[in-house]
């Protein structure tokens, strides 16, 4: 149902009961008008009335017979056909109806005629029919969150002179089986300068990379505008992955509240500090941090000291190698790190230093590759002499030295 709104006319020039001009001193009866033209403005699907008056001149020796139409059928007249006698007046409601039409100026008019004078006037009407306006902030919202998190956000929505109805949609409504996504009020009626807030609930349901969700609010009326086209609101989504890292503490910044770790390959981290975790780290300490990572900081959840010794380890050497004179043979050995080792141990393993003690027996002896996994290199002399020699494998890895024996037997 169309509502009906008696807003201020906006260049009504209203006159006093005088006839009007142009009229001819033949006849000795006239009619006079309240209104020479009609202006107003009204809100889209509105109205606006306004009233006419006509007026017989108390002179006149005869009644007058009016006949009122209207140009287009968005002006809407009480009545379009009235007598007057001497002296009497009439009042006829006037409505201008903005119905469908889109924002706009309209120009039409109202025909008098009549056997008085003056016979025939034209009263131009002018209907603006006003563009709804809104305003939606913030236009940008910055998030970080988890991979499996929730916050709710709110949007604020400031609307204009004309009640306006508003869908909303957005590229990311949150559905079954999504994995990520807003849910959110689809639609929303606002009356003049109502002011809302419209929350929001982002949900990343195991997201594990930054997203963007764009939201677009519209009116019946923006596909017609120029100036006023389709609100949007950008939701940025930082996700902070889950992290595991450790290494040994470079800085610290107990102002800003962050230390930086560097990682055994050489990384380095910023680990925003929990208030329990100021204060109690110095630089040259070990440590391993869980935590979320967005890609510049870490937010961490637990902190754990580590110890920088190496623990016991393995070479995964053959208990023998036999071999004839004149031969070669390359045989493989791994330095087997503990089942619990941290990176950085590995890391320490993988730069082990392994020596082998000077062979007895006419053989040529060395170590190549690097790592974990590496080779004994074993080459004889033709005509060497068999033999046995016990040699010895020594890997050092910091202050932790492990010594293996290696028999080697060169068969006739």
């Amino acid at each position: 149902m169309k509502r009906v709104l008696i807003p201020i006319l906006v260049g009504i020039i209203a006159f006093s009961f005088l006839p009007l001009a142009g009229f001819s001193a033949e006849k000795s009866t006239f009619l006079n008008l309240s209104l020479n033209s009609i202006e107003a403005s009204v809100c889209p699907g509105e109205s606006v009335q306004t009233l006419l008056t006509v007026r017989a001149d108390p002179s006149n020796t005869e009644d007058c017979n009016i006949t009122l139409t209207p140009s287009d059928e968005w002006i809407i007249l009480e009545i379009t056909n009235f007598t007057l006698s001497p002296g009497a007046s009439r009042q006829v409601k006037v409505t201008l109806i903005a119905g469908e039409k889109t924002p706009g100026t309209y120009q039409g008019s109202i025909t008098m005629t009549s056997n008085c004078k003056p016979e025939h006037v034209e009263i131009p009407v002018i209907l603006h029919v006003l563009e709804p306006t809104f305003s939606v902030s913030p236009q940008t919202i910055d998030l970080e969150l988890k991979p499996y998190d929730e916050k709710i956000v709110n949007i604020y929505i400031q609307n204009g002179k004309c009640s306006v109805n508003l869908t909303i949609s957005s590229t990311a409504d949150l559905i079954e089986g999504s994995l990520f996504g807003i849910t959110y009020q689809k639609s929303l009626s606002l009356s003049p300068y109502q002011r809302v807030i419209l929350p929001v609930r982002v949900k990343t349901n195991g997201l594990m990379k930054n997203s963007m969700i764009q939201m677009f609010f519209d009116s019946p009326y923006t596909e017609h505008s120029e100036t006023f086209g389709t609100q949007t609101v950008k939701i940025n989504l930082s996700i902070q992955v889950p992290i595991t890292v450790e290494g040994e503490i470079v800085e610290i910044n107990e102002d800003e509240g962050y230390i930086i770790i560097e990682t055994p390959d050489g990384k380095r981290y910023k680990i925003i500090l929990r208030e329990e975790d100021k204060g109690k780290y110095k630089e040259g300490e070990y440590i391993e941090v869980e935590g979320y990572y967005n890609g510049e900081v870490i937010y961490p959840e637990k902190i754990t000291p580590r110890a920088t010794e190496i623990p016991p380890f393995e070479l995964a050497a053959p208990s023998e190698i036999r071999l004839k004179p004149g031969e070669s043979v390359s045989v493989p050995i791994e330095i087997k790190p503990p089942e619990d080792a941290s990176e950085y141990v590995v890391s320490e393993l993988e730069k082990a230093k392994i020596e082998i003690s000077e062979p007895l027996i006419d053989i040529s002896i060395k170590i190549t590759g690097t790592g974990l996994k590496r080779k004994i290199e074993i080459t004889t002399r033709e005509g060497a002499k068999p033999g046995c020699d016990i040699l010895f494998l020594k890997t050092t890895v910091g202050d932790r030295v492990k010594v293996d024996l290696l028999p080697v037997i060169l068969r006739r």
